[in-house]
C-alpha cells in the first residue's frame, strides 16, 4: 500500500509543479503604450463607466443613427468600409471599441459579461446623445446586442446581425475554461499562451482562417489587429472575459426580439458555419436573409460594396 501511497504523492508533487511553473515563466517586458498613441482614426476618447472608450462617427448628425458593434477581437476598424458607405446615404454612423476591446480600457476587475457590455452600449449612446438607433453587429458583437434588445427595445430600431455568434445555450467547455481561468496559476498559464500566439506569424496563420480572400489579409492589417496587444493588461482582460463567459446565454429565444431583424452571411464562413446562419435563419420567422458569397467571417469587409447596398436596402424599407 505505500508504494500507491508514494505514487499518489508524487502525481499530485507533479500537478502542482505544473501548475504553479508558470510562475517561471517570465511575461515578456514590452513597453506598452497609451490608446492615444495607437488610435490610427479619426475618432476620439470619451469616458463611460469610468472606461475610456474609442469611438468613431461618420455622416451628419441629423440623419437616422447607426451603431456598429464588432465581434471579438475586434474593434472599429473592421467597420472601416460600413462608416463612410453608410455616411454618404445621409445615416449617422458610430463605431466604438467594447470595454476591454482594441482601444478601449481594459482591467482585471471589470465585468465582461454581455449582459455588462450591453448596459454599456446604453450608456455610450447616453453619452453621445442618442435615444434610438439601427445597430450592425458583427459574430461575438450580435449576442451582446441581442441582450440589449431584450433589455432596451425602445432603443433599437433595425437589427442586422452578421455571422452572428450568439449564446442561445451554455457552452459547457468555455464555462469550465472560465472557471479554471479564476485560479491564478491557471490564469497565469492562459497569459503566457495567449502572448504566445499574437506574433505577426501566428495572428497571420489565425486570420487566414477568418478571411476567404487570403490576399485580403495584408501587413497593415495584421498590424491593426495586433494594437490591442500593445496596451497594458490586454491579456488580463482576454483572461477576465473568458472568466465572465457563463453569463452570456441569452435569457429569451431570438424569435422574441420584434424589431425587423436582417441576417448576412458569409458563403465560406470557417468560425461559424453557413448551416448555423441558416438555422438562426429559421429561427425568427420574420428574419430577411442574404448570403454574400466570396465572403468568410467577415462580409463587411471582403464584399463592403455588396454589403453596404444591402444594408441600406434593409434599413430603407418601411
Amino acid at each position: 500500500m505505500r508504494i500507491y501511497f508514494k505514487i499518489i504523492i508524487g502525481i499530485l508533487i507533479f500537478i502542482i509543479l505544473l501548475i504553479f511553473s508558470s510562475y517561471l515563466i517570465p511575461l515578456s517586458d514590452d513597453e506598452f503604450e497609451e490608446a492615444t498613441e495607437l488610435a490610427a482614426g479619426d475618432g476620439r476618447f470619451i469616458a463611460v463607466e469610468g472606461v475610456t472608450t474609442y469611438v468613431e462617427e461618420a455622416g451628419k448628425s441629423s440623419g437616422d443613427t447607426v451603431v456598429l458593434i464588432h465581434g471579438f477581437g475586434g474593434g472599429t476598424f473592421n467597420w472601416q468600409y460600413t462608416l463612410p458607405g453608410l455616411a454618404s446615404a445621409g445615416y449617422h454612423v458610430v463605431a466604438f471599441d467594447l470595454k476591454g476591446f482594441h482601444l478601449s480600457d481594459k482591467s482585471k476587475d471589470e465585468d465582461y459579461s454581455h449582459p455588462s457590455q450591453a448596459q454599456y452600449i446604453k450608456n455610450v449612446l447616453k453619452a453621445l446623445n442618442i435615444d434610438q438607433a439601427s445597430f450592425i453587429a458583427h459574430s461575438m458583437g450580435a449576442n451582446v446586442v441581442s441582450h440589449f434588445a431584450f433589455t432596451n427595445p425602445e432603443m433599437i430600431d433595425k437589427f442586422v446581425i452578421v455571422d452572428g455568434a450568439l449564446s442561445t445555450e451554455n457552452n459547457f467547455g468555455l464555462s469550465v475554461a472560465g472557471k479554471l481561468l479564476k485560479i491564478p496559476p491557471l490564469r497565469r498559464w492562459g497569459q503566457v499562451y495567449a502572448r504566445s500566439q499574437v506574433s505577426e506569424e501566428k495572428l497571420t496563420e489565425h486570420l487566414e482562417v477568418f478571411y476567404h480572400d487570403q490576399e485580403f489579409i495584408t501587413e497593415p492589417l495584421v498590424e491593426e489587429y495586433r494594437t490591442v496587444t500593445k496596451m497594458e493588461n490586454w491579456d488580463v482582460a482576454l483572461m477576465k472575459f473568458i472568466s465572465d463567459y457563463n453569463q452570456n446565454t441569452l435569457p429569451k429565444p431570438m424569435s422574441e426580439i420584434k424589431n425587423p431583424i436582417l441576417i448576412i452571411w458569409g458563403a465560406h464562413d470557417k468560425i461559424i458555419p453557413l448551416q448555423t446562419g441558416e438555422a438562426l435563419r429559421d429561427s425568427i420567422p420574420d428574419a430577411s436573409w442574404t448570403v454574400l458569397t466570396d465572403a468568410g467571417h467577415l462580409p463587411m469587409e471582403e464584399r463592403s460594396s455588396a454589403f453596404n447596398e444591402r444594408v441600406i436596402e434593409f434599413l430603407q424599407e418601411e
